[in-house]
């Protein structure tokens, strides 16, 4: 698995520490033949419009989540397709799941600072998760609706979550740079953390797609999100966000 933004170092511009590169939750999905089959996932209306493409030399997807509007979003909500997947023979070592999705969450080169009567702020900026193909695989043979339903739920999370880290650094104010410059830092680990244990969260519930109750619930609760205007999904149980603390500091995310 895959995880959140990894440390923050120089994220932003030359004036304040950039975002790095970093998946906003990276997944897998089940073991056995038989996947929970909860159903078609629900799509929003009006997102039938630009889907994920594949092209000759990069076969990815971008979420842009625009600065003036956190529902500006070019390539989600969208479908995900097998073919964006690399078909493996066979599972890399130590893993059990018959597929993995990557994601990675990055930042413009451009942004600056600003200041109003609260404080300085970030200018205008774009969250952009990236769909990574050269990353996300399916095991040979193990290609099903089922499975890519389950799928498509992680990546839809990973796009609920750039929403809401887009909203909360935007909301930031600082009265130094240094100060929005940590105060970006310990947003984006927070959520970082949050991303990846929602994640585990709803690997645990669906069981990779293998209990239907656990699928459909994660189905709704995402979709209820997605027509709630991208609101924020509920915070992950303590236990979750431990597995993830873990899975950092063990250099897994």
């Amino acid at each position: 698995m895959g995880g959140p933004p990894g440390p923050q170092t120089d994220p932003f511009s030359r004036k304040v520490p950039p975002l790095t590169s970093g998946p906003f939750g990276h997944n897998d999905a089940g073991d056995p033949d038989v996947y929970a089959d909860a159903g078609a996932s629900p799509r929003p209306k009006g997102s039938d419009g630009p889907g994920m493409r594949d092209h000759s030399h990069s076969n990815r997807a971008t979420l842009v989540v625009a600065d003036n509007n956190p529902d500006e979003v070019d390539g989600w909500p969208s479908d995900l397709k097998w073919s964006q997947f690399d078909e493996e023979p066979r599972r890399p070592k130590g893993v059990n799941e018959d597929a993995q999705t990557a994601t990675n969450a990055t930042a413009g080169d451009d942004i600056t600072i600003e200041h109003d009567r609260r404080g300085l702020k970030l200018g205008q900026f774009k969250v952009q998760l990236t769909f990574d193909s050269e990353h996300s695989w399916v095991l040979t043979g193990k290609a099903d609706a089922a499975l890519l339903r389950h799928e498509q739920v992680h990546w839809d999370i990973a796009g609920l979550n750039a929403h809401e880290t887009a909203r909360a650094l935007r909301a930031i104010r600082a009265s130094s740079k240094g100060g929005l410059g940590n105060a970006i830092h310990s947003t984006m680990s927070r959520l970082g953390l949050k991303a990846q244990a929602q994640q585990l969260w709803y690997d645990d519930e669906s069981k990779h797609g293998l209990n239907p109750a656990g699928q459909k619930k994660w189905q709704d609760l995402v979709q209820k999100a997605i027509d709630g205007g991208n609101s924020p999904l509920p915070d992950p149980p303590q236990k979750y966000l431990d597995q993830a603390k873990k899975m950092k500091a063990a250099g897994e995310l």
